[in-house]
């Protein structure tokens, strides 16, 4: 609920459609003015891939 102001108004952005609690606390990130080489977005991939099958065992 703290930063729906800031998605709504584009000041954060999602990285993706996963959302992953924690006790933790939030951490947030900006549109990268750049964009990733290939080997960033394979590396995203994975990790992505990975912590997609953790969250349904």
């Amino acid at each position: 609920p703290l930063i729906d102001a800031a998605l709504a108004g584009g000041t954060l952005v999602r990285l993706s459609d996963f959302e992953l609690t924690s006790t933790s606390g939030h951490f947030l990130t900006r549109a990268s003015a750049v964009p990733l080489t290939s080997g960033e977005q394979d590396f995203r991939h994975w990790l992505l891939k990975r912590l997609a099958g953790q969250a349904r065992t």
